[in-house]
């Protein structure tokens, strides 16, 4: 079996999934938590972007690069680096890259402030880096908020997304 970045290779040698770290009460911690919520958010971003950029939950258009990609070859790339809290979850600083323009060319900045400056403005660019200085700790009740609420959103683009099902089948949405 080939390992992948969610696998870890117990004492006996043999591979299975990691499991996610809970707190005494058997929660989830709030890193873990986070880290759940980012999964749900990535998904949503991607969906929706690519519903604007080619009509399919099944392909999208990289804001840098101009091509269009399968679903899975596309990341949700933030602007401005660092995934900061404060502009972790910010809507209008995350949209869909591929993996070469987010990964090997370092998020392609010079294309994506460009593409930022056309769809929202100077303004808004100048909000998300000033943001982005800011310090927000997150509380285990706004993650959970947040997780909840898009769970909906993402519901609301594509019913039939593994994701939703999964959370569905868990009684959360």
């Amino acid at each position: 079996m080939k390992r992948k970045n969610w696998m870890v290779k117990a004492k006996s040698g043999k591979l299975h999934q990691h499991r996610k770290r809970r707190d005494a009460d058997g929660n989830l911690t709030l890193s873990a938590l986070k880290k759940d919520v980012w999964t749900i958010f990535s998904r949503y971003i991607r969906t929706k972007e690519c519903l604007e950029s080619t009509g399919s939950v099944m392909s999208g258009k990289c804001i840098t690069c101009g091509n269009v990609y399968p679903f899975q070859k596309l990341q949700a790339g933030h602007l401005i680096d660092g995934r900061m809290n404060a502009i972790l979850f910010e809507e209008n600083g995350v949209h869909i890259q591929c993996h070469g323009c987010n990964m090997f060319k370092g998020g392609a900045k010079v294309e994506y402030i460009t593409w930022m400056k056309n769809k929202y403005g100077e303004t808004e660019i100048e909000r998300l880096r000033a943001l982005s200085h800011t310090t927000r700790v997150f509380t285990r009740e706004h993650l959970l908020a947040l997780q909840q609420s898009l769970l909906f959103q993402l519901e609301s683009l594509n019913r039939e997304d593994p994701l939703v099902l999964e959370y569905r089948k868990k009684g959360l949405i």
